[in-house]
């Protein structure tokens, strides 16, 4: 499962009234921003059979989940046409968290072509 959000790009740009011996200029001046943000998460679960009927099933186990955060900024600035021009390097950082997880799992047959089922993940906080 994971979710990406990359790039996401703000532009603004106005002009600068500006008096230059004597003259008035508008000079342009201008801001973008691109930053983005993303994760990633694997799962392993591993569990056992509980209870076992004709027709459902209920299984709890115990599960590692991997979250692996991703995310960058970087700017751009400019005053004038060309004069001046500000360009950053692109910052990233990212983390990778490992997540213990305690799982039940739940499976209905009321025909057999018919199922429904239910699951419930805790993580847990082990400090």
């Amino acid at each position: 499962m994971g979710l990406n959000i990359f790039p996401r790009i703000i532009k603004e740009q106005l002009c600068w009234k500006m008096k230059l011996n004597g003259e008035i200029q508008y000079t342009p001046v201008g801001v973008q921003l691109d930053a983005g943000f993303g994760f990633q998460m694997y799962g392993l679960f591993v569990g056992r059979v509980i209870s076992k009927g004709d027709k459902h099933e209920l299984l709890g186990g115990l599960g590692i989940h991997t979250l692996d955060i991703g995310t960058f900024i970087q700017t751009k600035a400019y005053l004038g046409d060309s004069d001046f021009e500000l360009d950053t390097d692109r910052k990233r950082a990212n983390a990778i968290a490992p997540i213990p997880g305690l799982g039940l799992r739940y499976l209905y047959a009321p025909h057999i072509r018919w199922s429904l089922s239910a699951r419930v993940d805790f993580f847990l906080n082990i400090s």
